[in-house]
């Protein structure tokens, strides 16, 4: 059967016409995910195109009810899409604080928030009392261990508590670890709180011993160190916690507590400053100054070695800052710019005399205090930025290796110096910590194990404040409160009191 010249011109407009209407309605669908997976979405009944953001609240614990400006979109975990713009977004859940923000939402992005949530009424336990009068106490650097002595009918006890034991661990705690005859004791506690240099003083002599906190021992059965206790050290614990470093007016030695003997770091000069650290992969630095000095500049190298003096190289060579307050005077008045900056004679940010360094490899930098600024050195880029344009006290890098915490003589700031590449919620720089008060009475600042929250003393009473300072709570305040500590979980918070006796109490608080 033949075909007829009108089917013919039907097949062949067909042939022509079905593949481009099959790529016109895959270029629509295309194109519908690219423009809906960049925040733009299609109002039939108002006949507009409008630009949205999401935002994701993952609140601990989960399950709270989230308001978007006072309106309920949901339970935790929850994420809904927003139109661009700031909205007031307010996390409930019965039983604890409410937790509010404002949070911009930003065109094709997803705003993720963290919700941390405190108890209103936090449990006390109390864990243990002494039986006799609390004389003194030691916590070390990571803030999980509390070493305290004890005036007993006979004599002193010297207990330790672990605020993170293993889910293995059945002994007591804390736990008698000696047992002396007087209280003319100086203790000091590695960085782990696992070690403790103990100085022991009598009417003719000193001994210096090392005293394992993790199990009960006698002080003759200890290890003498053979530490000349008549030389006048500042002793101080090496960050890898297996060296003693002894600072002395001739000189810088580490003391091996392996093999029990003195190593020279740096043989001092008359009337020169030495500013040094260590970190925790067993390294020792000194600041130098460099011999090729110019007019009004210092020129300085960092110099690293090991902790035996060998291995000698430098992390920073030949970096400069200015005698003069000139230009960092001006930068107290209007600000400045937190970018990186290469260190030259006429840089403009870098001045003072350098004061303090800390060596942080994880975060790939080092924290620089000078009599007149302070700064962030990346390892990795070679370059220098300004934090502040003060003096500022270093105090803690978080968790992550990210931010650090300082204080300066106006604020307390969080300083971010890494983050996750295209991370629209987080800038690099410095930031204050809004709603402390009185700086000058706020102390044991310390960030919360896997958060952006930290907790801080201010006139004896406790609080968590999250990373902005929003959302600030007092959980506790303690009558005769000698110190407190959270665990790692973040759910318990303990606090350590005496009473009118001097008699020592740890009592757990259940904050989340």
């Amino acid at each position: 059967m033949k075909t007829s010249p009108k089917t013919k011109v039907k097949s062949h407009i067909g042939s022509i016409l079905y593949p481009i209407l099959y790529t016109l309605i895959l270029f629509l669908v295309a194109s519908t995910i690219y423009f809906y997976a960049n925040g733009y979405r299609l109002d039939l009944f108002k006949q507009e195109i409008t630009q949205t953001g999401v935002v994701t609240v993952e609140s601990s614990p989960f399950g709270a009810d989230v308001y978007v400006d006072q309106k309920l979109v949901g339970r935790t975990p929850k994420s809904t899409s927003l139109k661009i713009g700031t909205y007031h977004i307010t996390v409930e859940k019965e039983g604890y604080y409410n937790w509010e923000k404002d949070i911009e939402i930003v065109e094709g992005k997803s705003t993720p928030i963290f919700p941390w949530l405190i108890k209103k009424d936090p449990k006390h336990i109390t864990l243990w009392t002494s039986n006799g009068a609390i004389e003194k106490y030691w916590v070390n650097k990571e803030e999980d261990h509390i070493v305290f002595l004890t005036k007993e009918i006979q004599g002193y006890s010297l207990w330790e508590y672990t605020l993170n034991p293993a889910l293995w661990d059945f002994s007591s705690n804390p736990s008698e670890i000696l047992k002396l005859e007087s209280n003319n004791i100086e203790i000091t506690l590695s960085p782990s709180g696992l070690q403790a240099l103990l100085k022991v003083t009598s009417e003719t002599t000193s001994q210096y011993y090392l005293l394992n906190t993790q199990t009960l021992s006698q002080l003759s059965a200890l290890k003498a160190l053979d530490i000349d206790s008549t030389k006048k050290y500042k002793i101080s614990w090496s960050n890898d916690n297996n060296y003693l470093v002894l600072d002395s007016t001739s000189g810088i030695y580490s003391y091996d507590l392996k093999l029990n003997q003195t190593n020279t770091l740096v043989e001092k000069l008359v009337s020169q400053k030495y500013i040094w650290t260590t970190d925790e992969q067993g390294f020792f630095y000194i600041v130098e100054l460099s011999k090729d000095q110019t007019d009004n500049i210092y020129t300085y190298n960092l110099k690293q070695m090991d902790l035996l003096g060998n291995n000698t190289t430098y992390l920073i060579s030949n970096f400069y800052f200015r005698y003069s307050d000139e230009y960092i005077l001006q930068y107290r008045e209007d600000g400045f710019v937190y970018s990186e900056f290469s260190s030259s004679p006429e840089s403009t940010y870098s001045a003072g005399d350098i004061t303090n360094i800390s060596v942080n490899q994880k975060a790939q930098g080092v924290y620089i205090q000078t009599s007149l600024a302070t700064y962030w050195f990346n390892i990795q880029t070679q370059k220098f930025m300004m934090l502040s344009a003060y003096p500022a006290t270093f105090i803690e890098f978080n968790e992550d290796h990210e931010r650090l915490i300082f204080k300066d003589e106006n604020q307390i700031s969080v300083f971010t110096f890494d983050k996750t590449e295209g991370d629209h919620t987080v800038n690099i720089g410095s930031k204050k910590i809004k709603n402390i008060a009185d700086i000058s009475k706020t102390s044991n600042l310390h960030w919360l194990t896997d958060s952006l929250d930290m907790t801080y003393l201010q006139e004896g009473a406790i609080y968590i404040t999250d990373v902005d300072g929003d959302n600030k709570i007092q959980i506790a305040q303690p009558d005769n409160l000698l110190t407190f500590l959270i665990r790692n979980s973040n759910n318990t918070l303990l606090t350590f009191t005496k009473d009118e006796a001097n008699k020592l109490s740890i009592t757990e608080l259940e904050i989340h």
